[in-house]
Protein backbone atom coordinates (compact mmCIF):
# COMPACT_ATOMS: atom_id res chain seq x y z
CA UNK A 1 0.00 0.00 0.00
CA UNK A 2 2.85 2.38 0.77
CA UNK A 3 4.24 2.26 -2.74
CA UNK A 4 0.94 2.78 -4.56
CA UNK A 5 -0.63 5.59 -2.52
CA UNK A 6 0.50 9.06 -1.65
CA UNK A 7 1.06 9.80 2.03
CA UNK A 8 -2.16 11.79 2.28
CA UNK A 9 -4.28 9.11 0.61
CA UNK A 10 -2.69 6.35 2.74
CA UNK A 11 -3.56 8.25 5.93
CA UNK A 12 -7.08 8.90 4.66
CA UNK A 13 -7.60 5.23 3.82
CA UNK A 14 -6.40 4.16 7.25
CA UNK A 15 -8.70 6.64 9.03
CA UNK A 16 -11.80 6.02 6.94
CA UNK A 17 -11.63 2.23 6.90
CA UNK A 18 -10.97 2.09 10.63
CA UNK A 19 -13.78 4.45 11.61
CA UNK A 20 -16.30 2.73 9.32
CA UNK A 21 -15.33 -0.70 10.64
CA UNK A 22 -15.57 0.43 14.28
CA UNK A 23 -18.92 2.09 13.65
CA UNK A 24 -20.50 -1.04 12.20
CA UNK A 25 -18.91 -3.26 14.81
CA UNK A 26 -20.29 -1.10 17.59
CA UNK A 27 -23.75 -0.95 16.01
CA UNK A 28 -23.98 -4.69 15.34
CA UNK A 29 -22.20 -6.17 18.33
CA UNK A 30 -22.23 -3.74 21.22
CA UNK A 31 -25.64 -2.25 20.61
CA UNK A 32 -27.16 -5.71 20.91
CA UNK A 33 -24.98 -6.71 23.86
CA UNK A 34 -27.26 -5.21 26.54
CA UNK A 35 -30.30 -6.87 24.98
CA UNK A 36 -28.70 -10.30 24.73
CA UNK A 37 -27.09 -10.21 28.17
CA UNK A 38 -30.17 -8.84 29.92
CA UNK A 39 -28.61 -5.65 31.24
CA UNK A 40 -31.25 -3.33 32.69
CA UNK A 41 -31.55 -0.35 30.33
CA UNK A 42 -34.69 1.35 31.64
CA UNK A 43 -33.01 4.71 32.13
CA UNK A 44 -33.61 7.42 29.54
CA UNK A 45 -31.22 7.21 26.56
CA UNK A 46 -29.28 4.35 28.20
CA UNK A 47 -28.88 2.46 24.91
CA UNK A 48 -27.60 5.54 23.10
CA UNK A 49 -25.15 6.40 25.87
CA UNK A 50 -23.95 2.80 26.08
CA UNK A 51 -23.45 2.66 22.30
CA UNK A 52 -21.58 5.99 22.23
CA UNK A 53 -19.34 4.83 25.07
CA UNK A 54 -18.58 1.58 23.25
CA UNK A 55 -17.92 3.36 19.94
CA UNK A 56 -15.61 5.79 21.70
CA UNK A 57 -13.84 2.90 23.39
CA UNK A 58 -13.31 1.15 20.08
CA UNK A 59 -12.17 4.21 18.18
CA UNK A 60 -9.81 5.74 20.66
CA UNK A 61 -7.83 3.62 23.07
CA UNK A 62 -8.21 0.32 21.29
CA UNK A 63 -8.64 0.69 17.57
CA UNK A 64 -6.89 3.83 16.46
CA UNK A 65 -3.99 3.26 18.85
CA UNK A 66 -3.44 -0.17 17.30
CA UNK A 67 -3.83 1.30 13.81
CA UNK A 68 -1.17 3.88 14.66
CA UNK A 69 1.21 1.26 15.96
CA UNK A 70 0.89 -0.83 12.79
CA UNK A 71 2.61 1.96 10.91
CA UNK A 72 5.35 2.35 13.48
CA UNK A 73 6.10 -1.23 14.49
CA UNK A 74 5.27 -2.98 11.19
CA UNK A 75 3.12 -6.05 11.02
CA UNK A 76 5.83 -8.32 12.46
CA UNK A 77 5.78 -6.79 15.93
CA UNK A 78 2.05 -6.05 16.24
CA UNK A 79 1.25 -9.36 18.01
CA UNK A 80 3.52 -8.37 20.90
CA UNK A 81 1.98 -4.92 21.18
CA UNK A 82 -1.54 -6.33 20.77
CA UNK A 83 -1.03 -8.85 23.54
CA UNK A 84 0.17 -6.16 25.93
CA UNK A 85 -2.59 -3.74 24.85
CA UNK A 86 -5.35 -6.33 25.29
CA UNK A 87 -4.10 -7.31 28.74
CA UNK A 88 -4.07 -3.68 29.85
CA UNK A 89 -7.50 -2.84 28.41
CA UNK A 90 -9.35 -6.05 29.28
CA UNK A 91 -8.04 -6.39 32.81
CA UNK A 92 -10.83 -4.14 34.11
CA UNK A 93 -13.45 -6.64 32.91
CA UNK A 94 -12.42 -9.14 35.55
CA UNK A 95 -13.13 -6.79 38.42
CA UNK A 96 -16.11 -7.38 40.68
CA UNK A 97 -19.12 -5.12 40.06
CA UNK A 98 -18.18 -2.93 43.03
CA UNK A 99 -14.96 -1.82 41.36
CA UNK A 100 -16.09 -1.72 37.71
CA UNK A 101 -15.27 1.44 35.77
CA UNK A 102 -17.68 4.21 36.68
CA UNK A 103 -19.05 4.53 33.14
CA UNK A 104 -20.40 1.01 33.16
CA UNK A 105 -21.83 1.34 36.67
CA UNK A 106 -23.44 4.67 35.84
CA UNK A 107 -25.26 3.31 32.80
CA UNK A 108 -26.36 0.00 34.33
CA UNK A 109 -27.07 0.90 37.93
CA UNK A 110 -27.63 4.66 37.82
CA UNK A 111 -24.88 5.42 40.34
CA UNK A 112 -22.80 8.58 40.63
CA UNK A 113 -22.67 10.18 37.20
CA UNK A 114 -19.16 10.74 35.83
CA UNK A 115 -19.97 10.09 32.18
CA UNK A 116 -18.78 13.54 31.16
CA UNK A 117 -15.33 12.72 32.52
CA UNK A 118 -15.38 9.31 30.83
CA UNK A 119 -16.35 10.77 27.46
CA UNK A 120 -13.74 13.49 27.90
CA UNK A 121 -11.02 10.87 28.42
CA UNK A 122 -12.19 9.00 25.30
CA UNK A 123 -12.18 12.20 23.26
CA UNK A 124 -8.62 13.00 24.40
CA UNK A 125 -7.53 9.46 23.50
CA UNK A 126 -9.12 9.88 20.07
CA UNK A 127 -7.32 13.19 19.52
CA UNK A 128 -4.00 11.64 20.55
CA UNK A 129 -4.60 8.71 18.20
CA UNK A 130 -5.59 11.05 15.36
CA UNK A 131 -2.32 12.95 15.85
CA UNK A 132 -0.09 9.89 16.17
CA UNK A 133 -1.51 7.96 13.20
CA UNK A 134 -0.32 10.45 10.54
CA UNK A 135 2.92 11.00 12.44
CA UNK A 136 3.70 7.28 12.61
CA UNK A 137 2.63 6.84 8.98
CA UNK A 138 5.08 9.59 8.00
CA UNK A 139 7.87 7.90 9.97
CA UNK A 140 7.09 4.55 8.30
CA UNK A 141 7.04 6.18 4.86
CA UNK A 142 10.43 7.83 5.43
CA UNK A 143 11.83 4.52 6.68
CA UNK A 144 10.54 2.71 3.57
CA UNK A 145 11.98 5.36 1.25
CA UNK A 146 15.32 5.21 3.04
CA UNK A 147 15.48 1.40 2.85
CA UNK A 148 14.51 1.34 -0.83
CA UNK A 149 17.15 3.98 -1.62
CA UNK A 150 19.82 1.99 0.21
CA UNK A 151 18.73 -1.20 -1.58
CA UNK A 152 19.05 0.57 -4.93
CA UNK A 153 22.54 1.81 -3.99
CA UNK A 154 23.64 -1.68 -2.99
CA UNK A 155 22.06 -3.14 -6.13
CA UNK A 156 23.90 -0.65 -8.30
CA UNK A 157 27.31 -1.37 -6.68
CA UNK A 158 27.07 -5.16 -7.05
Amino acid sequence: MDTHLTLRSAITVRFVTSIVAYFWLSVNAFFLQPILSGLPMERQFAFLIFWMLELGSECSPCGLALESMVGLMTIRFIPFFLLLWIMVNVSVCFFPIEVLPTGTRTIIFGTYNRLGLNFGVLIVWTIISCITLPLFQLIARKRAIRSSASAEKQGGKG
